[in-house]
Formats: C-alpha cells, structure tokens, sequence
C-alpha cells in the first residue's frame, strides 16, 4: 500500500494512506505490536538476500538454512543472539553468499544447498542396509542431521530431497565411508551488497535495523541514513535504523559508540552492539523507554564514558552504556542521533527521545491499520466514523500513558471543506509522552 508523507497543494497519484507528522500542536483500540529487528549478517553458510525469521522457539532449529545453531559460538550468529535478547522476532539477512562445498564418490555427487566455508563441514556416508538398498546419511560438523534409509541409486536418493545438500549422478549408490565436502567459501560484502539489503528493506516489516558490519565507509553510512529518511518519509514506513559510530543527527538513527563484555569474556564492541539496541529498541512498548534497562548477561563496559565524556556523548546524540549504582552495565540514555539545532528545526526536544519516536511511529501504524482506503464513505456520515475511531485511538494511547493533554473535540478532525472526491484530510495533533528521566530533588534542613 502506497504511503508516506503529503503536499496538500499538489496531492497524490496513488491510493494510499498518507499522513504528515507535524512538530507542535496547534489551536477499545489496540495498538500496533512492536518486536520485529531485522539483522544483516555476513554468513558462512546461506542464500544471499534471503531473510531468515528467527525466534526463541526455532533459534536451535535452523541448521539447514544458517548452517549453525543461533546459539553456536560463532561469530556470524553472535549479532542474532544479541538481538533476540529482546526481540521477539529477528530477520536475518544474508548478505552475501559464496561458493558451495562439494563431493564425489563414485556415481555420487553431494553439494552444499548454499554457498559459504560452513559447508565444507558435510560429510556424507553411504552404508549398506541389512535389509536392501544403502542408508545415506548427512553429516553437519560431526552430527548426524539427516537419514535416508533403504535408497538403491542415486535417482531415489535425489527423490527424497535433502535440506542441506543437493544430490546429483545417476546409477547405482556404492559404499562410502565418509565423503567431506569441500572447496566451500564465504562470499564478500561490498557496498554492492549493502545496497541491495537497503532497496529489500522496502518490502520487509521492521521495528529496528540493526548494522553489525565493520568496516562501512563514510559513503555507505550516507547512504544508510539517506535509506532510512526515504523509508520514513516517502514510503511511510516506520522505525529506526541503529549503526556504530556514526553521527546522523537525525531521530530515524540511533548511534550507538560503545560496547560491553558478557560473562562469559565475550567482547561486544560498537559494532556488534548495535544489534542489542535494535532488539531492544523493537521489542520495546511504545510507552516505555529504555534508559536504565539492563544490558542481558554483560558485567562490564567496553569504552567505559568519563562523566565529562559522557555528557559531552550525549549532547551529540550518542548512545552508549554505563554502570547504575549496583554496578549493572545499563543503556544510560535512551536518544537517538538527532542533536544540532539545524536538524532539528521546528521539532521539539522529545524527536531526541526514543520513546517519543516510538509513539509516533506506533501511532502512524495504527492510523495506516484502521484508515486504509476504501473503508470508510468520503461523505459526512463517513468522516463522523472516521472521527469517532480516531478518538477511540487517542483514548487509548491516553490511557497507555503515552500521550496526554487531549483535546477531544478538536484533535482528531476530517478537514470537511478540504476533503471531497476520494480524498479525504485528517488533522490531528498529539502531545507524546516522555518518561521521568531526570529527577531534579531538592531536600532542605533544619
């Protein structure tokens, strides 16, 4: 469905739902749900530009596609595991994919379903059965993950259809102690790559978007804000994008410029970080902020801020991690990266907050979700349902405690002399609402 942002002189082509977000106000709903981080990963294993959904119920289960165990000590999975702390789904994108590993043995071929060095870890056996034919069996790094049992040629054996290896030859299967698969090799992430996971972000639903890749340029960075700003803008999806060390002075990107180190000694710099950030940040309500929520597992601060340094971090929209008073390693301010007064325009110091963007961006998905075209009538009997489920949105984002001051009567209005046709304008202003983050307490004495 079209969307994104509209000039009321000029109009649109295509239907749609458009809708402007406006800085300050002038003179039983349910929310949209949160938790999708999506993740671009430089594999070992997988199809390129292919989007794996991982979740807490199949993270263990996806060998065949990732070639590991989300929880595997590998570093290509550690960005997933980071995420999936928070987020209840994360979409991995594999950004490239290499050459495939394979075998021969005899009348027997065995590929690699996808390309990357993880496949040179196959091997495959061909055993007689006692009863007929051979049991073929995959293995994954020395576990058996696949058994075909009773199979006489290769033929049958391209019949049962592997999940991890392609199987070619014809005649009958021989047997075969082991055959390794090699000549498996990792594909290379150019900004080649990039760029097409940033065009695929088009068509993937996201709270977040994590980049755990090293070594981006200046160029691809510009390209990553300049990405999220037409996402946000002109196709009106929401969200936020969330990179390491880079100031986009923009509230669509979170910088995050500091790491931690988990308990068990692994090191989670800048880069790796910024896929916690993206899962947290999806998987937050978007009444609640994150500043002060504690980073899972982590007992130290990699990069750990000075006072003045910290203060000098956050004046420039950086996120970064501290310690609270019991020594837990916690996100110490829930901003993004807009800072300058340039940037920032006419928009109020809350676009700086997370929680304030998250309500926004909740609400133009709720508005995209009720007010769809062609559901309601362009006539007033029409524009009073509009009216009437409007203020039953706001009323519950009221009652949610993440907007307030609302004025019933006039902050959800059909601009009825503007609309006619089949375009129909909707007014509406909200004032989001920030949690208590600095606590200002003075205590006098006798």
């Amino acid at each position: 469905m079209a969307g994104g942002i509209f000039d009321i002189n000029i109009g649109k082509v295509r239907p749609g739902t458009y809708i402007n977000v406006e800085a300050q106000k002038k003179n039983s709903v349910e929310t949209a749900e949160r938790g999708i981080a999506v993740v671009p990963i430089s594999a070992k294993y997988g199809k390129a530009g292919s989007v794996v959904e991982v979740t807490s119920s199949n993270a263990n289960a996806l060998k065949n596609i990732l070639g590991y165990s989300v929880y595997d000590n590998e570093p290509s999975m550690l960005p997933v595991r980071e995420a999936l702390k928070h987020a209840t789904t994360v979409k991995v994108y594999i950004l490239a994919e290499g050459k495939k590993a394979t075998a021969t043995s005899d009348t027997l071929t065995a590929t690699a379903l996808f390309g990357g060095s993880r496949g040179n870890k196959f091997t495959v056996t061909v055993v007689s059965n006692p009863t007929e034919g051979y049991d073929v069996s995959v293995y994954l790094a020395g576990n058996k993950v696949e058994m075909f049992e009773k199979v006489k040629t290769v033929e049958e054996l391209i019949a049962k259809k592997s999940e991890y290896l392609t199987f070619s030859g014809t005649g009958a299967l021989s047997a075969t102690a082991g055959a390794v698969l090699t000549g498996g090799d990792d594909g290379k992430v150019t900004n080649t790559e990039i760029t097409k996971f940033l065009d695929d972000l088009e068509n993937i639903t996201f709270n977040a978007v994590a980049f755990p890749i090293t070594g981006i340029e200046e160029d691809t960075f510009t390209a990553i804000k300049s990405k999220i700003k037409y996402l946000r803008d002109t196709l009106g999806k929401t969200g936020q994008f969330v990179v390491a060390n880079y100031a986009a002075d923009y509230e669509g990107v979170i910088n995050v410029t500091n790491g931690v180190i988990l308990d068990d000694g692994t090191e989670i710099d800048a880069v790796n970080a910024t896929a916690f950030i993206a899962g947290i940040t999806a998987g937050a309500l978007y009444n609640e902020s994150n500043t002060y929520k504690v980073y899972d597992d982590a007992v130290s601060v990699l990069g750990l801020k000075t006072n003045e340094k910290a203060d000098i971090a956050t004046k420039a929209g950086e996120l970064y991690f501290s310690l609270n008073n019991a020594g837990e390693v916690v996100i110490d301010y829930d901003i993004n990266s807009l800072c300058s007064s340039a940037a920032q325009g006419d928009k109020p110091d809350g676009y700086k907050k997370n929680r304030y963007i998250r309500v926004i961006d909740t609400l133009l998905d709720d508005l995209k979700e009720e007010f769809a075209p062609a559901k309601y009538d362009n006539n007033d009997e029409g524009w009073d349902l509009i009216e009437g489920r409007g203020n039953a949105i706001l009323k519950q984002y009221e009652s949610d405690n993440a907007i307030n001051n609302v004025d019933y009567e006039k902050d959800f209005l059909v601009d009825r002399n503007a609309s006619s046709l089949d375009a129909t304008y909707i007014n509406i202003y909200i004032a989001p609402l920030d949690s208590a983050e600095k606590i200002y307490i003075t205590v006098k004495t006798a």
